[in-house]
């Protein structure tokens, strides 16, 4: 958030600040995380942006990038070795050294509004979004392709997730008459699966891809236990919320959704 950034080992249970001694006065944008939750890499919103890196949970911090953007999203394969993310307006950046050196990748044609990216697991599969297009790369980055659905030009793609392996993807909309769509394929072919009209925020799944969940703000968390091919409207948390994000464990049983004011898992 602005100013801080939180780290716990018990699930949530406590919190330390372990803000860089720099870094009270930037605006944390986005943070991601290695399988075992020992690499960490932030990127900053500022208008002054950096790449900050820990190999420690937190503990320690380093300033790895400095270049003057505004990252919008960052992800991580699950070893913390192949990193990417994206600055909308610009490009994509990529890592395959924890974050030690990047590598401003132009090959898409020129800038992008870029919202969001995913990996899969090892890192070789990237897909990421923004106004009017998804891209995708099997190569950790060094090439990628256009696999905008045909009718996907004009839609704001908002927020994108992956299974572990990269095959399966699921992609949500926010442009006031919102879609969530899915790949089994890596994004080669997408299938539209629920068109509520609402302005998703932020999805998320489960390693295999079967376990989906996906928020509103000012409305409700929507779940799927099919790979997306079926939806639920979940009101159970007594209303609705602002809601920001959500993430999920490796096997889609836990949840975490954050809004403005609450924490619900």
């Amino acid at each position: 958030g602005e100013g801080n950034i939180w780290t716990s080992t018990d699930s949530g249970g406590t919190w330390v600040d372990n803000t860089p001694s720099t870094g009270d006065d930037k605006n944390w944008r986005a943070i991601t995380s290695s399988s075992d939750g020992t690499k960490l890499a932030v990127v900053v919103n500022s208008g002054a942006s950096d790449i900050f890196t820990s190999t420690d949970s937190g503990g320690t911090w380093t300033e790895r990038y400095s270049v003057g953007l505004d990252f919008r999203s960052i992800t991580s394969s699950d070893n913390g070795m192949y990193l990417a993310g994206v600055v909308p307006g610009r490009y994509i950046y990529t890592s395959s050294n924890s974050g030690e050196s990047w590598t401003q990748d132009a090959s898409v044609g020129g800038t992008k509004v870029w919202r969001a990216i995913t990996s899969s697991s090892d890192g070789a599969k990237l897909a990421a979004v923004g106004e009017g297009n998804i891209w995708t790369s099997t190569d950790s980055g060094g090439t990628w392709v256009d696999n905008t659905p045909s009718t996907g030009d004009d839609k704001n793609w908002r927020a994108i997730t992956s299974s572990s392996d990269g095959t399966k993807l699921a992609v949500v909309v926010n442009s006031g008459a919102s879609d969530i769509f899915t790949s089994t394929d890596s994004g080669g072919t997408w299938t539209e699966r629920y068109s509520v009209g609402l302005d998703f925020r932020s999805i998320t799944s489960s390693d295999n891809g079967m376990y989906l969940a996906g928020v509103v703000p000012g409305r409700y968390i929507y779940t799927s236990s099919n790979s997306g091919e079926s939806w639920t409207q979940d009101a159970s948390v007594g209303g609705t919320k602002v809601w920001r994000a959500i993430t999920s464990s490796s096997d889609g049983a836990k949840l975490a959704a954050v809004g403005e004011g609450n924490i619900w898992t």
